[in-house]
């Protein structure tokens, strides 16, 4: 997509809130596009997700504004308060919007420029469980649609579940916990294994290890993980759950760009949303490389994946991001924008 074809999107009808929605018009710092327009993987017929960011000049007031969203056009404009708040979480997603290829940004003011221009200021070692989680929770999706549609033995059900714990344990221990802007020490969770209990296949998993000095606060949220990832693989398969094969192949693909987001992120501080080297790799995934004619998923595919996992892991003991966020420079940043941006509406 072009800086031209975009323009030409935004003057068309359906965009006509961008320009008469109180909160936006003016107040744009800048529009660019999300999803698979954004990542090079867009395949005739893919949606338009069109993302922004807007400044507001209720920021003085009482009233308080998040967000603009048009479901229709699958539109969503971020305060930048908001956009902000969420880049210093580490959300994919939003990261992701301030490395896309310049053609793609339209309506970008001097504010929207200094977003990007400040960007490596939100790439920390945050990054190692926003994408490893977004990376697991992909591949448990892809995992619970091969189960539901009936594909894999349901002795894959164990091993699948196995996998996604175990990396919902590795993001919470090994890649370490922030919780209230402190890092807190990796904690190492040991003995992670299936067990057969009796003759008809059914492989209930235990687990063991040991925990120091573990916030509490921050062990509510990893049993709340653990508890959403069980739960989701004991439930009843329900028909109306079947995923197809497009679905299947979308969430394969999805999982291998966000490692090969993340190594970019992680060993080179560069944010590259456009994944032009691996466009044709994910494509093919995208098209069904590693789907067999049954509906199930070839091992391989699974065999790739740890190999990624096991360079994500290496990345993250080996980054040089710093541990967490600079929040004094980043509030400095908010700062200027929102200043520049009511001096130049007022």
């Amino acid at each position: 997509m072009t800086n031209v074809e975009l323009k030409a999107i935004f003057q068309r009808e359906e965009y006509d809130f961008l320009r008469t929605n109180k909160h936006l018009g003016d107040n744009i710092l800048f529009l660019t596009v999300g999803g698979s327009h954004a990542y090079g993987t867009n395949v005739e017929g893919s949606d338009i997700d069109i993302r922004g960011v807007a400044g507001s000049p209720e920021i003085l007031g009482f009233n308080h504004f998040e967000q603009a969203i048009d479901n229709q056009t699958d539109t969503v404009i971020y305060a930048v308060n908001k956009f902000v708040s969420l880049l210093v979480q580490g959300n994919p997603n939003i990261i992701e919007l301030l490395g896309n290829d310049p053609e793609l940004y339209v309506n970008m003011t001097p504010e929207g420029q200094m977003l990007l221009d400040n960007r490596t200021l939100f790439l920390t070692r945050r990054i190692a469980y926003s994408y490893g989680g977004f990376a697991n929770d992909q591949l448990r999706r892809l995992q619970m649609g091969l189960l539901r549609n009936g594909t894999s033995p349901e002795a894959f059900k164990n091993k699948f579940e196995k996998r996604s714990l175990e990396r919902s344990i590795a993001g919470w221990g090994n890649a370490g916990k922030h919780a209230g802007g402190v890092v807190i020490a990796p904690t190492k969770i040991t003995d992670f294994a299936p067990l057969y209990c009796d003759e008809e296949g059914k492989h209930p998993l235990l687990i063991s290890g040991n925990l120091n000095d573990y916030p509490v606060i921050s062990l509510k949220s990893l049993l709340k993980s653990l508890t959403t990832t069980i739960d989701q693989y004991e439930q009843p398969q329900h028909p109306k759950a079947q995923k197809d094969a497009a679905h299947i192949n979308k969430h394969a693909m999805h999982i291998v760009r966000l490692y090969y987001t993340a190594f970019d992120i992680l060993e080179k501080g560069e944010i590259i949303t456009h994944r032009d080297k691996e466009r044709e790799e994910l494509l093919a995934i995208r098209n069904g490389k590693y789907l067999r004619e049954d509906g199930s998923y070839a091992p391989e595919f699974f065999e790739f994946v740890d190999a990624l996992e096991k360079r994500f892991q290496d990345d993250v003991r080996k980054t040089s991001l710093p541990a967490k966020p600079d929040f004094g420079k980043i509030e400095e940043l908010l700062v200027e924008i929102n200043k520049s941006y009511l001096r130049r509406i007022v």
